[in-house]
C-alpha cells in the first residue's frame, strides 16, 4: 500500500494556494515518523517528529519544532488497557502555557494548563 508523502498548495493568482508544502515520513511499518510544513521557497514552517514508541507501537515521545516538551522522560503515557493517562503538549521553558492530560476514561479526559 503506498502511503501519502507529500502535499503542495501553490500559490495562485486566484487565491488557490498559498505555496506551502508538506512532506510526510513513515517507518519500516507504515507509521508516521515526521511531517515538515514548509513555507513558499521550501522555508520550514513546522515540523514534528515521534522519538519513541513503546513495545505496542504507541508514541510516547516527539519533538515539535526541535524542542521536547519534556526532555527528561517520556511526552505520553498509557494505562495497562492502552489508554493515555498522561501527556505534556509544551516545554516548561518555552514561554508557552503547559498543556497536559491527567485521569483519562475512555474518550474523556481532565485537562490542565498551567
Amino acid at each position: 500500500m503506498e502511503r501519502l508523502t507529500g502535499v503542495s498548495y501553490p500559490a495562485s493568482p486566484t487565491g488557490g494556494g498559498n505555496g506551502t508544502s508538506g512532506v510526510f515520513s513513515a517507518d519500516e511499518w507504515g507509521r508516521p515518523v515526521e511531517t515538515r510544513w514548509n513555507q513558499p521557497g521550501a522555508v520550514l514552517l513546522t515540523s514534528d517528529k515521534v522519538t519513541g514508541r513503546d513495545l505496542t507501537g504507541r508514541v510516547t515521545d516527539y519533538m515539535s519544532d526541535g524542542i521536547d516538551p519534556n526532555p527528561a522522560g517520556g511526552n505520553y503515557s498509557y494505562d495497562r488497557a492502552g489508554r493515555l493517562t498522561s501527556a505534556m503538549a509544551e516545554p516548561v521553558n518555552s514561554g508557552l502555557p503547559v498543556l497536559g492530560v491527567t485521569g483519562c476514561l475512555f474518550d474523556r479526559c481532565r485537562c490542565w494548563a498551567g
